[in-house]
């Protein structure tokens, strides 16, 4: 369809002479730019061209001015005018900036250009437009061209992977790593592309070739100090510093030392010291920690440290687990005091609430010890009533607390279910007086006088972190006479398959902020959707569904986050997967289903050989390879204290034994390592943290691996559906509680026996038959593989969801709250409403006539 505009240039030929509207100066170059187009639309090439003659000589002023002057004189073969031109724009206004839209004279400044740093700045307006095919012909170099300076490819890296396009921004990375140390730079940027990779030993040597170069450089030796402390290289450090015989001035040349040194150039180091401080607290020498902590709590109380450094010091302490008195030490020094002992500032009054929030409201994401969850789950509880009593309003949560701060992730995974709903809702208190636009009511919900339009479709929003699996796969069973499907989408869009197939299977997909969180729900209440789907793990979507911005509000696939929640409605499980008494535990209601409300996509499973398993555990365990390999392979939160004795007995039954957890550059993982170092003792030794895999090592490990434990009392969800598909017999226990059985109920569902324990004392003789009876083992893998269709892509599961979503609306539209749905049908009074069908017959006729 035209636009009025260009409709009414198209009446302005046909009533007009060209040259009457020509002799108008006043016409914006835009505007003239356009008439030309119509021009030419018309196979009027002379008009065209006697326009951009009158444009050619024109003294453009704004950014777009100086594209289209540009572009005019290029159009009429003057090219040396038009470069002049570009490069004048291009110095006054970046290009990047400019929203010209026109390809053709961002190529034209490209083709003419003769400097190639203006070419590589311009190559980020390609980026902006998402044209990755001509970005990479652009950075294609000729055999004897002059190399891109690496900060430039480094910038134009970041860019990328800003963008969303990760393999492109990689694909650079890869080449910084590679490229020769020609200058000093050379050697930086490799090592902070090798960084930007996960590759930390990479970027260790790329930044030890750099110093073995340029030994003075201040801005390599700053880095390479920053690497080495954050990955506890101090060793490395103090060869290399050997090696150049630079002097150090270390007084024992211990790890004490190191750090102590580090920080006293930078104060900011002790957050490398503040992550890796089980692991010192571990390794120091006798009474040399102590002195190391003293110290830096001097330097760090001497520091001026900036605000968001001062917040993130806090949140570490709490969510680590470290000494109580270090944090609570280090608390006080970080808040800010007034300098004159004076009346404090409200600005200086929010930071200070921010702190104590920070320390009072963050639970250890792995607990130190079996006997502290209930006492840390009550101690939340209070620190919220506590705080509630003289409330500071705030900005926003997420830029004052940080996308880390999810106290709800660490209240669940303490295992003190029973009070979780409790915690949440002193959570809600507390947040409705700090950041009061939380309490929120969208007005399409508030408003009685708003009524659905008659024959309008219902409404549906799916919010979760594009990268969550087992979930758009079942808006195939909501019928698109009756729903409209929307994506909620927090923040760009990812590149895996689960955000791909979120985009390809809504209707429409709706961006909000992931850093405001206010922002987001102003965004969300705006679409005024009927019912809302969550998966609120995530800071940018807990904070959101504290608001009512739906008139059904419903959490599915994660554990039940936002229970205890005014505006939380339905929690969606599995029936089998619950406890039996699920009203101990929710606050909300629940919709347990027969089948589990999930789509599990179908992917292929390539076998891998014998000898792909051997070379895989070499490469992984080295001389531990030859052993037996228990891989525990649950995200560290879930490794309870509860679990220690049985990992004991197992070390100790199985002198062959090789225990392995996964994720081990994950900050929770130190505190995990510490509490097993301690009730492990020598037998640590035959404990292996491995860092993050790639998906196809990960899936390699699980079939390579001689046993597989489930986590408990939490056991694994998704990751035991993915060991299911994959033939990966899993030993359990199950417990009683939410997230305590959906193993033992997957294996019970597909009619697979022999892995479920009843007591440790089981789970331990199930666990050492699969390491030592390969037989048997392979044969539950055969069976695993072979029951697990069900599961996958499931019919009935969908159809399970669709209908309860349908029946939840259809009781909302008839006055009535929301209840329990069990067993497919309503578990509350006034059941003669789920009884019939008409009311959502009804709409579904209305909305296809």
């Amino acid at each position: 369809m035209k636009s009025a505009f260009i409709s009414s240039l198209e009446n302005s030929f046909r009533r007009t002479a060209v040259g009457k509207w020509l002799r108008l100066r006043r016409e914006s170059t835009a505007k003239a730019w356009a008439r030309a187009d119509i021009a030419l639309s018309r196979s009027d090439a002379a008009t065209a061209h006697e326009i951009y003659r009158v444009l050619a000589r024109r003294r453009p002023v704004t950014s777009h001015d100086f594209l289209l002057v540009g572009l005019a004189n290029y159009r009429l073969g003057n090219a040396a005018r038009a470069t002049k031109v570009l490069a004048k724009g291009n110095r006054r206004y970046p290009l990047v900036d400019v929203d010209a839209n026109d390809p053709e004279a961002i190529e034209a400044a490209l083709e003419q250009f003769s400097e190639r740093k203006d070419q590589l700045k311009i190559i980020e307006y390609y980026i902006d437009k998402g044209d990755i095919s001509r970005v990479k012909r652009k950075l294609s170099r000729g055999p004897g061209d002059e190399p891109d300076p690496s900060g430039s490819l480094w910038n134009i890296a970041n860019r990328l992977e800003e963008k969303g396009f990760a393999a492109e921004a990689h694909e650079i990375y890869r080449s910084l790593v590679a490229r020769p140390c020609e200058v000093m730079w050379d050697a930086y940027f490799a090592g902070a592309a090798a960084l930007r990779l996960g590759d930390i030993a990479a970027c260790l040597t790329a930044l030890e070739t750099g110093l073995r170069k340029y030994p003075e450089s201040a801005e390599l030796r700053h880095f390479y100090t920053q690497i080495s402390a954050h990955h506890l290289e101090y060793e490395r450090y103090f060869c290399l510093m050997d090696e150049l015989s630079i002097s150090y001035d270390y007084e024992n040349r211990s790890v004490a030392d190191f750090y102590i040194k580090a920080m006293q150039s930078d104060p900011l180091i002790a957050e490398a010291l503040i992550l890796n401080y089980k692991d010192l607290q571990r390794i120091c020498a006798a009474g040399s920690f102590d002195g190391l902590i003293r110290k830096v709590l001097e330097i760090v109380g001497r520091a001026q440290l900036p605000s968001h450094k001062a917040r993130l010091f806090t949140f570490f302490c709490r969510y680590l687990d470290l000494d109580e008195s270090f944090a609570a030490t280090l608390r006080q020094m970080v808040r800010h005091q007034s300098d004159d002992g004076g009346e404090v500032s409200d600005a200086l009054k929010k930071d200070e609430r921010v702190i104590d929030m920070l320390f009072q409201l963050t639970p250890p994401m792995v607990p130190s010890a079996a006997g502290q969850v209930e006492a840390q789950m009550h101690q939340f509880i209070d620190a919220c009533n506590f705080l509630a009593l003289s409330p500071i309003e705030l900005a926003e949560p997420i830029s004052d607390m940080s996308n880390n701060w999810t106290p709800w992730q660490q209240l669940f995974c303490l295992g003190a279910i029973d009070t979780y709903n409790s915690a949440v809702s002193a959570l809600e208190s507390l947040a409705f007086k700090t950041w009061p636009k939380l309490n929120h009511t969208a007005l399409h919900v508030s408003d009685g006088t708003l009524r659905p339009v008659p024959g309008r479709r219902i409404r549906i929003g799916f919010m979760v972190h594009d990268s969550m699996p087992m979930m758009s796969g079942l808006l195939s069973g909501l019928d698109p006479t009756l729903f409209e499907t929307v994506f909620i989408r927090p923040g760009k869009m990812g590149l895996s398959r689960a955000a791909r197939d979120w985009v390809l299977r809504s209707e429409r997909v709706v961006e909000v902020s992931d850093m405001d969180v206010y922002s987001a729900i102003d965004v969300i209440a705006a679409e005024q959707l009927d019912i809302i789907v969550s998966g609120p793990s995530v800071a940018s979507v807990f904070f959101p569904m504290m608001a009512r911005l739906a008139h059904l509000q419903m959490v599915l696939l994660e554990p039940n986050w936002t229970d205890g929640l005014t505006n939380a409605d339905y929690y969606i499980s599995w029936k089998p997967a619950e406890p039996v008494d699920v009203g101990k535990f929710y606050r909300s209601k629940v919709a347990l289903l027969e089948h589990p409300p999930y789509y599990i996509e179908r992917h292929s499973v390539d076998e891998i050989t014998e000898s792909t398993k051997a070379e895989l555990r070499q490469r992984l365990f080295g001389p531990g390879a030859e052993g037996r390999i228990y891989l525990c392979a649950n995200t560290p939160p879930k490794i309870h204290p509860d679990m220690d004795g049985m990992f004991r007995r197992l070390l100790e039954s199985d002198p062959e034994a090789t225990l392995v957890f996964l994720r081990g550059e994950y900050p929770p993982s130190k505190t995990l390592r510490f509490r097993l170092h301690q009730r492990l003792g020598e037998l640590m030794n035959r404990v292996v943290f491995l860092r993050t895999l790639t998906q196809v090592d990960a899936h390699s490990l699980l079939l390579s691996v001689d046993c597989c434990l489930d986590s408990f009392p939490l056991c694994g969800m998704s990751s035991s559906f993915d060991a299911a598909m994959l033939g990966v017999p899993t030993v359990t226990l199950p417990r009683e509680m939410p997230f305590g059985k959906w193993t033992a109920t997957i294996y019970k569902h597909i009619g697979v026996s022999g892995l479920t324990a009843r007591d440790e004392d089981e789970y331990l003789q199930i666990a050492h038959r699969l390491a030592k009876d390969p037989v048997w083992r392979n044969a539950l893998g055969a069976e695993l593989r072979q029951k697990a269709g069900p599961l996958v892509e499931s019919a009935a599961s969908v159809g399970a969801f669709a209908e309860f979503v349908a029946r939840s609306w259809e009781r909302h539209q008839a006055g009535l709250p929301p209840a329990d749905w069990i067993d497919g049908s309503w578990q509350a009074p006034a059941a003669p409403v789920q009884q019939s069908a008409a009311p959502i017959e009804s709409r579904k006729a209305a909305a296809s006539a």
